[in-house]
This record gives structure tokens, C-alpha cells and sequence, in this order.
């Protein structure tokens, strides 16, 4: 059993095995490392990765503390106003909807499992 995060949207499916755990690169290299029963879900859909996301940005851009001076007292009052939304209903939202994404191509990571082949 093992998880890891993922951060990326999936494409160039299925040889996408190179830039983050994704389910055919769980499936490729576990495969060749003697695994099968092989299941793979992903631990969020799309709506809770936008959510992190937007987590992310509002604490990567605090004024004062990531920013210089100048440019943070431009940005602050809009920081503050953006803070509310995109740390609150945002994340509230993305909770509510996330059960609808049926695709998941975009996740925060998979919860994997798996068992070693008996030679």
C-alpha cells in the first residue's frame, strides 16, 4: 500500500510515466517490479486540487513576507480581499462539488495497493 502526491493534471495517457505519479506509471513500474491486483484511486478529483491550488497561491503571495515592500503594498489590499474566497468558499465549494468529477484528471495524489507476484 503507498501514496504519493501528484500536483499535475494527467495527459499524454497512457505513457504518461515520467512527471509524477500517475496511475500508468504506478501500473508500468509496479508491473515490472513483480506486482499485480494492482488498484489505483485517486484520493481527490479536480474541484479539491483547484482548492489546494488556490490555498497555495494566497499563502505563497503574502504580502510583507514573500513579496518586497513596494510591491506589497500595491497587492495587500487585494490579497485581503481575495483571502475569503479563495481560502474559504473556494475550499467549501470544492469539497461540495468534488463527488461530481467523474474524470479526476487533475488530483492531489492516489492511494495505491498492490501485491508482489509469488515466484
Amino acid at each position: 500500500m503507498l501514496t504519493a502526491p501528484l500536483g499535475s493534471g494527467i495527459h499524454q495517457e497512457p505513457h504518461h510515466y515520467f512527471g509524477g505519479f500517475t496511475p500508468w506509471w504506478y501500473r508500468k513500474f509496479l508491473t515490472e517490479a513483480g506486482f499485480d491486483d494492482i488498484r489505483i484511486e485517486a484520493n481527490a478529483g479536480s474541484f479539491r486540487f483547484f482548492s489546494q491550488e488556490a490555498i497555495r497561491f494566497q499563502r505563497s503571495t503574502m504580502p510583507f513576507r514573500c513579496l518586497p515592500v513596494l510591491p506589497s503594498l500595491f497587492w495587500a489590499p487585494l490579497w485581503a480581499l481575495l483571502l475569503p474566497v479563495l481560502c474559504g468558499l473556494i475550499p467549501l465549494a470544492a469539497a461540495a462539488l468534488d463527488r461530481y468529477d467523474r474524470e479526476q484528471r487533475f488530483t492531489v495524489g492516489y492511494h495505491v495497493t498492490a501485491r508482489r507476484r509469488v515466484a
